[in-house]
């Protein structure tokens, strides 16, 4: 765009006594978008003075119209109203008569709107799903991961380009390497847990206990074993030059082989690695499982429902070549309403539509780069019909919750023109179907194993079949493999799985044993205290016995000595 203005006030036609000159306001700021003129004349009587008189001049600028009062000299004097884009005028002083006129022309010269950069990655023909992404320069970072590209120039249509790239074997290496030394320490530390030092005699806090060695093997049996499931001859570490060493650890020992691997066989050396899926269909497509997703092969995909989009679609409307549509500044607004998302008001530039194509592609740049919605990727489409056809607005995401409507409540709307007074809105659906014979859920094109089934828990595939590619049939089938990697990520959560892992189990066992110990010892502690009750009983029974003993032998003691005393006396006499 250049920038859009007002031209200087332009006299048609002034009495000879009119002395007052008009002129732009200070502040005035052409908001339009269309090249029009505005025409002014003034009301009332006779000769009116500015200052004294509150003089009433009429505007129109061909499809809106208005009145403007002037006051004072040297004052802003604004536009209000449908049309104004905000025109201010200024007058000074001296005298305007009745019937004088004057115009105000615009200037907004659009050479073309501006719209985001656009590509679309993938096929949109046949079973397939496009994904359209859009960018502020023509410029696309990480829309694949560290892949960036400049588009140059407009594909026709139909046309397809192919980006070509090349394997980051370096970095790949790398992340092996990084598992290779993730995998090494887990090793390290199990041997630490299990050592002993006859020097010292410690030992390692784990020593002797057996599920230690039960991780150990299952982790070496694990990497070690051939992958079942998978289609090519990668199905061992050591295909690709990765072997396990006599001390358990594993080591490249043949980095060429490797190499070659990962620039000829790349998605062979991830299935080698990773959790994958290999589908009959190119409709069904494997996106990820966990840890309770049993490897399995051929479970059938028995598709019920296709997801589909939420769309809107209008009234029918005259050919345009025929009858073409005119947009002026009244009639020009649109405001849209995506997955429960408003847009801003999409203003349509004002001119005559003669052709479907022109129409389509200036609602289609609107919606693009409107910051609310232009990234959702809604789809304009014409759907030419016998006298006519119709608008259809498509949204770019699907199922349930994929929702195209109009906000009705704007001004200046263009919805008579366009056919969408009357217009429909419908909602997407969820895929549906079962994986193995178990059900799923769908949500939007997303197909998942539901939470519980024994084979397909926490399974999900991607559904782009469409409805007339689904029947009472079987729909495909697909097939579930574990690589070293993820077979290892099951070995862990097995034994680290909070609850009923292998670990809590154990730490469970030994709370056990702990507990029982805790009360065995409060029932030894509450025999002894009863003992020592019954200890401390004898005692003081003994004592008291004691002291009866000792106070009948001073009795005695006492007897005693009177008799023998008395009996001494009665020997004397």
């Amino acid at each position: 765009y250049a920038t859009a203005s007002f031209d200087d006030p332009e006299v048609l036609s002034f009495d000879s006594t009119s002395t007052s000159t008009v002129s732009l306001g200070a502040t005035a700021s052409y908001t339009g978008s269309e090249n029009k003129v505005y025409s002014f004349t003034v009301q009332g009587t006779g000769s009116q003075t500015i200052g004294t008189d509150n003089i009433e001049i009429a505007w129109t600028d061909g499809v809106n119209s208005g009145t403007i009062i002037v006051s004072q000299a040297d004052t802003e004097v604004e536009l209000v109203g449908a049309g104004a884009d905000g025109l201010k005028l200024s007058f000074t002083d001296g005298q305007l008569n009745a019937g004088d006129t004057f115009q105000v022309s615009t200037f907004a010269p659009l050479i073309q709107e501006a719209s985001n950069a656009k590509v679309s990655f993938g096929s949109g023909e046949g079973s397939g799903s496009a994904i359209t992404v859009s960018s502020e320069t023509n410029t696309f970072k990480n829309v694949i991961s560290n892949l960036s590209f400049t588009v140059s120039r407009l594909t026709a249509s139909g046309e397809t380009v192919t980006i070509a790239t090349d394997v980051d074997v370096d970095g790949i290496k790398n992340d092996i390497n990084d598992f290779i030394k993730k995998y090494n320490e887990v090793v390290d530390y199990i041997e630490e847990q299990n050592k002993y030092n006859q020097e010292t005699n410690e030992s390692g806090v784990l020593f002797g206990d057996s599920t230690l060695w039960t991780i150990r093997n299952s982790m070496s049996n694990a990497i070690g074993s051939k992958i079942p499931g998978i289609q090519s001859n990668y199905s061992q570490l050591y295909t690709i030059g990765i072997r396990t060493k006599g001390d358990g650890r594993l080591a490249i020992t043949d980095s060429a082989k490797l190499e070659d691997a990962l620039r000829n066989n790349l998605d062979d050396v991830m299935s080698l690695f990773t959790a994958s899926g290999f589908s009959s269909s190119n409709g069904i497509q494997y996106i990820s499982s966990s840890s309770a997703t049993k490897i399995g092969e051929d479970y059938n995909v028995d598709i019920t429902q296709a997801a589909t989009q939420g769309m809107l679609t209008g009234g029918e409307i005259d050919d345009l070549a025929t009858n073409p549509i005119t947009i002026t500044s009244s009639n020009n607004t649109l405001k849209l309403k995506i997955d429960g998302v408003e847009s801003n008001e999409l203003v349509l530039t004002s001119k005559t539509y003669s052709s479907s194509d022109a129409l389509v592609k200036e609602i289609q740049a609107k919606i693009d780069n409107d910051e609310k919605i232009g990234a959702r990727g809604v789809r304009v489409e014409w759907v030419t019909t016998a006298t006519g056809g119709y608008l259809k607005f498509v949204n770019g995401s699907y199922g349930s919750t994929s929702e195209v409507e109009l906000i009705s409540s704007i001004s200046n709307s263009a919805y008579s023109q366009l056919g969408l007074l009357n217009s429909t809105s419908t909602k997407g659906t969820d895929v549906a179907g079962t994986i193995n014979g178990e059900e799923a859920e769908g949500t939007g094109q997303l197909l998942r194993g539901k939470k519980g089934n024994e084979t397909t828990d926490g399974l999900v595939l991607k559904i782009t079949l469409d409805s007339s590619q689904v029947n009472d049939s079987v729909e495909g089938t697909i097939t579930i493999t574990k690589g070293v990697a993820a077979r290892l990520q099951d070995v862990v959560n097995s034994y680290t799985k909070s609850g009923d892992g292998m670990l809590d189990r154990k730490i469970s066992a030994y709370q056990k044993q702990i507990d029982l110990l805790k009360e065995r010892v409060e029932e030894i502690d509450e025999r002894l205290s009863m003992r020592r009750a019954a200890l401390y009983k004898k005692f003081y029974d003994m004592e008291t016995a004691l002291g009866q003993l000792n106070s009948t032998g001073q009795y005695l003691a006492n007897q005693l000595a009177g008799i023998n005393s008395n009996w001494g006396s009665s020997s004397g006499g």
